[in-house]
């Protein structure tokens, strides 16, 4: 039997009501509850953050049980459901990160919140690539083809695709759905990709094609055209993300050292990280051109 407990803490202190139901862990609520305390300091909030991650799923689920779509509240949360998302997509545990997607996705019935784009884009997807994976390889594996929640998650793709079009949508949320597209094929998506990081783009929307297309596991060759013909007009920033992702297999290695090759690209350009992971690429094709390009 489902029952709600309801918090009502000291509205002085800057707290919400918060509520939850019986399949979430009430260990959760009152920690759930100091996370969002604006009056804590943030390194307090974040300590507790990482000492919990046996309950990122609950704390998610208790921290979103009562939003309003498009309220200053859910904006208010954002910051702080993210962070739990993304230590999770860091830690890169499949049941951890499917229990968080199992709270995210959005029933059939009901809409693509901000929250749910934060969560899955900007938080799993994004700390799976920081911890050096492939997004698409994770939810494989975390949503068979005999999930009952793959439907569910097919759908947030599609909703994903239109929220990154809307100019309604705030831009950093419109950039998490720009993750989720890089979970895609190339041909579903890629065009979009493309049209997101030409120049004169929003910075941050540029930011999440080109991370979207590093996570787009192939053509790797294509992608590789892409982010290459891009690094002449990115910022710093998404240009380290572009030649970050131009490293991560071989395909895209060998058009990186072929870009370098031709003067497309200066090798004092790579830094030396890139350069020492060129030269011990696990593909011998690469270390092999790698020390005729960049010098033994």
């Amino acid at each position: 039997m489902f029952f709600r407990t309801t918090i009502r803490p000291f509205l002085a202190a800057g707290f919400v009501v918060i509520f939850t139901t019986a399949a979430t862990d009430p260990v959760a609520v009152p920690i759930a509850r100091a996370i969002l305390d604006d009056a804590k300091p943030q390194s307090d909030r974040e300590a507790i953050v990482k000492d919990n991650p046996k309950l990122s799923a609950d704390l998610i689920a208790v921290m979103t049980s009562d939003l309003t779509a498009g309220t200053k509240e859910e904006y208010r949360r954002i910051p702080w459901i993210w962070r739990v998302a993304i230590a999770a997509g860091k830690r890169n545990d499949a049941e951890e990160m499917k229990r968080i997607l199992l709270v995210a996705l959005p029933q059939n019935d009901q809409p693509l919140d901000d929250w749910r784009v934060v969560v899955i884009g900007g938080g799993l997807i994004n700390g799976i690539t920081q911890a050096g994976a492939w997004p698409s390889d994770r939810i494989a594996k975390m949503l068979p083809e005999t999930d009952l929640a793959l439907a569910r998650w097919q759908r947030t793709l599609e909703l994903a695709a239109i929220m990154t079009d809307n100019p309604k949508i705030a831009t950093g949320t419109r950039y998490d759905a720009l993750r989720l597209l890089g979970v895609e094929p190339w041909d579903l998506h890629g065009a979009v990709l493309v049209r997101y990081q030409v120049k004169g783009t929003h910075p941050e929307l540029q930011m999440g094609a080109v991370s979207a297309l590093g996570d787009v596991k192939a053509p790797g060759a294509a992608v590789a055209q892409v982010l290459i013909s891009g690094l002449s007009h990115y910022d710093k920033t998404n240009r380290e993300l572009a030649l970050d992702a131009l490293i991560r297999e071989e395909s895209r290695a060998i058009a990186l050292l072929d870009a370098v090759a031709e003067g497309q690209i200066k090798s004092s350009d790579l830094g030396e990280r890139r350069v020492a992971t060129l030269k011990t690429f696990a593909s011998e094709v690469v270390r092999r051109k790698a020390g005729e390009v960049l010098g033994r």
